[in-house]
């Protein structure tokens, strides 16, 4: 991907998580931490792709009631120096004449939210194919994919629309990323141009982190830490 150094570059990103809610470590999160120190970035939290379930009785609830307050946080700035916004959108892309109205509310949303940041021509990232058509319509830089999950794999989705959506993206970006080998051999000729970036670490994190010696005690019932992964 080819990015011109200027004081105007910006990013938007179609998450593949919810920022307020999901493990730092995603792979999205980190890149757009990074790119926040090139210029403005705007990470939309992820767009629904699962049919709503109501069997899941409890779970369900809880899973609206998190939505709900991730969208009415609104517009905000994340303390790793991007953009966060959820938009409201019903959960109906399993239903195909419903598409259209939710493509038109979320770009309804993204005009309102990109012109109060002055995002003009941004790079536009998407990691959750939902967005695809609304990020193939919009005016921008370039067009990134990152290929990280088969979301057409999922429980309890449209398996033809998720895959018309990830062959659409590949065909149509700029640069689709993929961070798994086999999917990067398996559907790198469906590319219009292809790269494979590999899982990482934090590694400022880890070289000043403080080394603990194991006592007697602890060396025998050692206590792990869970490692989140970085770019």
């Amino acid at each position: 991907m080819m990015v011109k150094d200027s004081k105007d570059i910006s990013f938007l990103c179609f998450g593949s998580q919810d920022w307020w809610y999901h493990n730092r470590g995603h792979f999205d999160f980190q890149l757009m931490r990074r790119f926040a120190q090139k210029g403005t970035t705007l990470y939309i939290n992820s767009i629904v792709v699962q049919k709503p379930k109501l069997s899941e009785g409890r779970m369900f609830i809880v899973r609206l009631v998190r939505k709900a307050k991730s969208i009415f946080r609104g517009l905000r700035k994340s303390d790793a120096g991007f953009w966060v916004y959820s938009p409201f959108l019903l959960p109906v892309h399993h239903i195909a004449w419903m598409r259209p109205f939710n493509e038109i509310l979320l770009r309804f949303q993204l005009w309102f939210v990109m012109r109060k940041l002055h995002i003009r021509k941004p790079v536009v990232w998407v990691a959750c194919p939902t967005a695809c058509n609304v990020a193939a319509n919009m005016k921008k830089s370039q067009l990134v994919y990152q290929r990280a999950d088969c979301y057409e794999a999922y429980p309890n989705v449209d398996v033809e629309m998720i895959t018309t959506y990830d062959r659409k993206l590949k065909a149509e970006a700029d640069l689709t990323i993929f961070v798994n080998m086999a999917l990067y051999k398996q559907e790198r000729d469906q590319c219009k141009k292809d790269m494979y970036l590999d899982h990482g670490v934090d590694y400022d994190m880890f070289a000043s982190a403080v080394k603990v010696k194991l006592t007697p005690k602890s060396a025998s019932s050692p206590t792990y830490t869970r490692r989140s992964s970085g770019v």
